[in-house]
Parts: structure tokens; C-alpha cells; sequence
């Protein structure tokens, strides 16, 4: 992922509706970076988390 998207916000994220982002601040996610870099569990990984945070 380029540098410069990581830190933005999930809410900057195309696609992510106040109630996903919610959702991934619950989950501890709060920037694009782990989204891309799939820190965050075996079987959850960038598109499937955003398909399981709606």
C-alpha cells in the first residue's frame, strides 16, 4: 500500500459508511494501514473485513 494512504482514517476509505467504520473502531481499526497490511487475525483480511464490518 503507498505510504501515504496507510495513516489516512478508514473513514477516508472509498466505500466505508459511518456504520463500517464504527464497526472497524471496535475492532480496533481506526487507519488503512491494517486493513491492507492484514494485521488483524488469521482469516480476516482486507476486503473480507470491510465485507464483515457492513
Amino acid at each position: 500500500m503507498a505510504d501515504w494512504l496507510a495513516p489516512l482514517p478508514v473513514e477516508a476509505l472509498h466505500g466505508i459508511d459511518p456504520r463500517q467504520a464504527d464497526t472497524l473502531h471496535e475492532y480496533g481499526i481506526h487507519t488503512a494501514g491494517p486493513l491492507a497490511a492484514e494485521e488483524f487475525g488469521p482469516g480476516v483480511n482486507g476486503p473480507a473485513a470491510v465485507r464483515r464490518a457492513s
